[in-house]
């Protein structure tokens, strides 16, 4: 066995069938033999165990460690058997070639630690409150839900950081401390995947990406050059011009308050962030 596919999951039981079925045997095109899936599961009670034995029982199931997904994540890689851990999300629809492109990439690249591929959405966008984290080949930084590290590594990295209260930074945090230690990372378009549109989750969303945000900037400190209240200021402007103003538009309105919502946030952030980092 090459690759360990690892979903955390935590009682989005639909979503989770949708992933899983795109990743049975047969449904991949990499034979069933060089790859297990293990869904480690955060729910505490009424959880996925039921669903993966009656419907998906050649996968894995785990209880996870109920401290949040960073800590859920390195409870699936502890228990992985492959080479290579390949992370996705219970919320995202794998093609059917995603995982042999990710073989084809290790097999291509043995000086490789660290390959990823771009995020992309199901169908257009239909209203403003729609959010997706979509990404292409421009982008230097993986994302939690598409990306392949040799266990070794992972292991020797220490995994995500557990510190993480809220499923936000935790990715980047990686990133990090990856790009710090000199790792060689490879973008490999074929090993893209898909991740649903979703409603964006307004100001409680919003406060738990902003302690993901400063927990970030405790462990990093240096990162205060790109992570800043200038950075939420500019974020806001930008994404007013180019997506909200024309967005109100193209979608007659649809979404227009949470839109609303995600700048007032962004500013907020720019605020909390100076009161609560900057001026400490």
């Amino acid at each position: 066995m090459l690759i360990s596919v690892i979903i955390p999951t935590l009682g989005r039981y639909t979503e989770l069938a949708g992933c899983l079925d795109r990743l049975a045997p047969g449904a991949q095109t990499l034979p069933a033999d060089h790859y297990e899936v293990i869904v480690t599961d955060d729910v505490r009670g009424a959880a996925a165990g039921p669903l993966i034995k009656n419907g998906y029982p050649w996968a894995k199931w785990c209880a996870g460690p109920g401290r949040g997904l960073a800590a859920n994540r390195n409870n699936g890689a502890r228990i992985a058997g492959g080479e290579w851990l390949v992370f996705t999300d219970d919320d995202c629809r794998p093609p059917g070639g995603w995982l042999k492109a990710y073989a084809e990439a290790f097999a291509a690249n043995s000086d490789c630690q660290v390959v990823y591929g771009g995020v992309y959405t199901d169908r257009p966008r239909r209203s403003l409150a729609e959010t997706a984290p979509t990404y292409r080949r421009w982008s230097r930084l993986f994302v939690g839900c598409n990306f392949a590290i040799r266990k070794e590594l992972y292991s020797a990295m220490g995994g995500h950081d557990e510190g993480f209260p809220y499923c936000w930074m935790e990715d980047v945090e990686l990133n990090v401390r990856l790009e710090k230690s000199g790792v060689k990372k490879l973008f490999v378009e074929s090993a893209s995947t898909c991740h649903p549109w979703r409603l964006y989750g307004g100001h409680e969303e919003s406060r738990r990406q902003r302690e993901g945000m400063l927990f970030f900037l405790k462990r990093h400190p240096d990162q205060k050059k790109t992570v800043n209240p200038a950075y939420f200021i500019e974020l806001s402007i930008k994404t007013m011009l180019s997506d909200t103003i024309p967005g109100f538009f193209i979608f007659r309105g649809r979404g227009v308050s949470s839109a609303l919502v995600w700048h007032f946030e962004c500013w907020k952030n720019a605020y909390l962030l100076f009161r609560d980092y900057y001026k400490r």
